[in-house]
């Protein structure tokens, strides 16, 4: 039996979430809040296997609601259902310790399959945001490892140009920079990335993941 928790602003909305629910045997909705200030204090109350959590509450902000239950209830388990397919939403939702994203126009199969997935241990994000969320884990490394090698944006951007085969009068032009700059700010890459030539800058770039 998975016992869930709706929070959202909208009675008639946590009505309707209940009523689908009840249709199924291994699903109880063991209470509701609208994501005021008791909402935490009736989480720890009622004890929810999952919560499902609006983003946009009149009370509180969603996001930063999930964050301190995961914080203070750390066994709950949270699932994002909201009408909004932004992929910063999306974003901070997973940040914030969200196990799953789902819009509320899935279809009441997908939500209960979601549900028992993230009972099980799995994540789920809605299949229309898959590719977004794919694409911000993307970046996000990138950033990540961009931070742990020193690189700047600019040094990345000259790191894509080399790729392409430019060059350094092209990179300089591309870049609006004199070719003594270019030179100097090439041999500052390759010295971040231990190369000593350009084509070994490149193939660097791709074993470490960044180009």
């Amino acid at each position: 039996m998975i016992r869930v928790m709706i929070v959202d602003d909208h009675p008639v909305v946590r009505a309707g979430i209940g009523a689908l629910l009840a249709e199924y045997p291994d699903v109880n909705v063991v209470g509701e809040a609208d994501g005021g200030p008791d909402t935490l204090a009736r989480c720890a109350e009622l004890q929810p296997d999952i919560l499902l959590l609006d983003i946009k509450l009149q009370a509180a902000d969603g996001i930063s609601l999930c964050r301190s239950l995961r914080s203070s209830l750390p066994d709950v388990r949270v699932i994002m259902l909201t009408n909004y397919d932004d992929e910063s939403y999306l974003v901070n939702s997973l940040c914030a310790g969200a196990h799953g994203y789902l819009l509320k126009s899935s279809s009441p199969e997908i939500l209960v399959d979601t549900l028992r997935a993230v009972q099980a241990g799995e994540r789920r994000v809605s299949s229309s945001l898959i590719t977004a969320a794919l694409s911000s884990v993307e970046r996000l490394g990138n950033e990540s490892l961009m931070a742990e090698l020193g690189l700047s944006e600019e040094e990345l951007h000259l790191l894509q140009l080399l790729a392409t085969g430019a060059t350094n009068k092209v990179i300089a032009a591309r870049l609006y920079m004199s070719d003594r700059t270019v030179k100097r700010k090439l041999q500052a890459l390759m010295d971040k990335l231990g190369a000593a030539t350009r084509a070994q800058v490149v193939a660097e770039g791709y074993r470490r993941g960044i180009l």
